[in-house]
């Protein structure tokens, strides 16, 4: 029984890997917005992973107005056409915080604690009949709770990043600014709280943290130690990303 448990979950931890987009553009590089991208991207690629390949981190591009960016986990990257749009330096903060969830571990930490409360109600299920199925309810909250860590941590190491490649940690105030941003829309649809299964926090709980960050009352968070074979060791979630995100180096022109 417990065989079968077991390789049950390795199926579990394999098939949740790499999720990503659909709504992917088919040649991001062809983007007129993808060199100024690239170059922030490649920029704190250079500043956290010194053994990395410009090509070992892609972008991907999503057909989308609003204002989004996503770490696939694996060096995969996506942004919305939207997000394209924001002036350079919060550009510069949002690509902060997505590199911060890639070297901090974020997807693959996530999925590890899915699997793990599933793998709970299993084994729970073969002694109580029925006790399975709260893993549909447990699960989500579980993983969306985590999530919610996840991005205050990832904000507090892209202050982090933000400082060592620009030599101030005022350059954090940019991302205050598109939080501030989104924090005024959700007031104006009248979501002023954070619902149960909400996978970020509020933002005005996560621009709190950046003023106490910006103004020295938090440290910043310690950035990850990170290394190419971070990218090198996500085999099975490159193999089941898409294949329009960028094959050219991030430095270069791509025709």
């Amino acid at each position: 029984m417990y065989g079968k448990i077991a390789a049950l979950l390795l199926v579990l931890v394999l098939s949740g890997c790499g999720a990503a987009p659909k709504n992917l553009i088919s040649s991001p590089a062809a983007h007129p917005q993808f060199q100024r991208t690239a170059r922030t991207l490649i920029g704190y690629q250079k500043l956290v992973c010194q053994d990395c390949k410009p090509n070992d981190w892609k972008i991907g591009i999503m057909r989308s107005d609003k204002i989004n960016a996503a770490s696939g986990g694996g060096g995969f990257f996506y942004v919305t056409e939207g997000a394209l749009q924001l002036p350079d330096d919060e550009l510069d903060a949002m690509i902060a915080h997505e590199v911060a969830h890639e070297i901090a571990g974020h997807n693959a930490k996530r999925q590890l604690a899915s699997v793990a409360v599933t793998g709970v109600f299993m084994v729970l299920g073969a002694f109580v009949p029925g006790a399975g199925y709260l893993n549909h309810l447990a699960n989500p909250l579980v993983t969306r709770a985590y999530s919610r860590e996840n991005e205050l941590e990832a904000d507090s190491i892209a202050a982090a990043l933000m400082e060592k490649r620009h030599g101030s940690i005022g350059r954090a105030r940019n991302l205050m600014t598109f939080l501030e941003g989104r924090s005024a829309a959700r007031k104006a649809k009248g979501e002023e709280g954070t619902g149960l299964f909400d996978t970020h926090p509020h933002p005005e709980e996560r621009i709190v943290q950046l003023r106490k960050i910006i103004g020295g009352s938090q440290k910043a968070a310690a950035i990850p130690s990170y290394s190419r074979a971070e990218t090198q060791q996500a085999g099975q979630e490159a193999a089941d990303q898409p294949k329009n995100t960028s094959d050219c180096p991030l430095y270069q022109k791509c025709n």
